[in-house]
């Protein structure tokens, strides 16, 4: 039995450092799925950095209650988001470089729903756009629908001025 409960707990932890090997931060991520966007996030204990002040309806959030998130990386990771969408190289070749930028472009614009000053840059906006021309289907979606958002997200403070 005991030898059981030990492979049980092994197993789960397999399973939720696989579904986690993606996570473009230790606390959240982005992914593209049916025209929608899913983003993962740690429990912040109601500190709200994580949780956006408003939803679009192809925005999916879920709250991941296995994942630890400390309020100091926030900060840390919020610089290196903001500084990967500010490194205009893209688009590139690479199909992961250009996933992984849309994911952080994706990231800081829905930590921008909190905070205005945070967007991606009108640049990393242009990128994006570029990106939804890929030939690559998943890349040209995935940039599509992190456009619309950034759009949305910059139209809604625009109505607020």
């Amino acid at each position: 039995m005991r030898i059981l409960t030990i492979l049980i707990l092994v197993l789960s932890f397999n399973s939720f450092a696989q579904q986690n090997n993606d996570w473009i931060t230790p606390f959240a991520t982005v992914e593209f799925k049916e025209n929608k966007i899913f983003y993962y996030h740690a429990d912040d204990n109601m500190i709200s950095q994580l949780a956006p002040m408003f939803k679009p309806e192809y925005l999916m959030i879920i709250n991941n209650l296995n994942v630890i998130f400390k309020p100091d990386e926030f900060q840390y990771w919020k610089e290196i988001i903001s500084n990967i969408t500010s490194d205009i190289k893209y688009p590139v070749e690479s199909i992961e470089d250009n996933t992984y930028f849309i994911k952080a472009f994706t990231l800081q614009t829905i930590w921008s729903i909190n905070n205005k000053d945070a967007l991606p840059s009108q640049q990393a906006s242009e990128v994006i756009l570029s990106l939804s021309e890929n030939q690559n289907k998943t890349i040209a979606n995935s940039a599509v629908l992190a456009s619309d958002l950034f759009k949305l997200v910059q139209n809604y403070y625009k109505s607020k001025n």
